[in-house]
């Protein structure tokens, strides 16, 4: 960042979930949410959004219950995060890591009328989570279902993806997709690691991410982001994009 090159966090968490790590690393920049279904700009202003209608997404909640009850479901738009149980062992565990709190009840009564809705998770066994993603990718076509893990499923418009809010944020700031370098460690960055110039795969990634990606980067655990930015060379943005270091 000091050098001039934006450091943008791409993440399927929720706002919320992400603005403490960036104001940790002291980064003004945009940032995509929901695997690509939301990108805020540096103001933490919505730009880009792509969601599922509210309606659509109770009937994946619905369909996901009738065929595995035994998995934890809920639902995202902007900064809102909708739970069945609060209690649930799975969503007490999510709380943990993301430290942010849900609300609980129904999605019809407390989603904010008129928005949409950027993501359904669901979390459990790997088995259940199978089943699931068969059926809904049949159940609802035009919604991309996708497994973040082994035990997590999302479910977004089709439009969504990564790879698509990356090529946003690029257009928007003059850069050509070409120029830019991502990082990721799961089977949902696999199509931004394809778009980017350089894609960069963790060393804690599946075996069939690490083979979509130009490079293999140390495991997170052993900096492996710190290890490979450091190997690399930036040139100075051409127009020159400047943040508020103060700020």
């Amino acid at each position: 960042m000091d050098g001039g090159t934006p450091f943008i966090m791409v993440s399927a968490r929720m706002p919320d979930a992400m603005y403490a790590i960036q104001d940790e690393l002291g980064v003004k920049a945009p940032m995509v949410c929901y695997g690509g279904a939301l990108t805020l700009d540096r103001f933490r202003q919505p730009v880009h959004s792509v969601g599922v209608d509210q309606a659509v997404a109770v009937a994946v909640k619905n369909r996901v219950a009738e065929i595995r009850p035994a998995l934890a479901s809920c639902v995202y738009s902007f900064g809102q995060w909708i739970v069945d149980d609060i209690a649930d062992p799975r969503i007490v565990r999510e709380i943990e890591i993301v430290e942010v709190q849900p609300v609980e009840g129904q999605v019809e009564k407390l989603l904010t009328p008129g928005n949409e809705v950027h993501k359904i998770f669901c979390v459990g066994e790997p088995e259940d989570i199978d089943a699931v993603a068969a059926d809904l990718s049949g159940q609802f076509p035009d919604l991309a279902v996708l497994k973040s893990s082994s035990r997590y499923l999302e479910i977004m418009n089709k439009a969504v993806s990564k790879a698509g809010a990356v090529e946003f944020i690029c257009r928007a700031m003059r850069i050509p997709i070409r120029e830019s370098v991502a990082f990721g460690d799961n089977y949902n960055d696999a199509d931004m690691l394809v778009a980017a110039g350089l894609g960069v795969a963790m060393g804690n990634a599946p075996e069939e991410v690490k083979a979509q990606a130009d490079r293999v980067a140390p495991a997170n655990d052993e900096e492996g982001l710190r290890v490979m930015l450091e190997s690399l060379e930036f040139q100075p943005m051409a127009h020159s994009i400047r943040y508020n270091r103060k700020g």
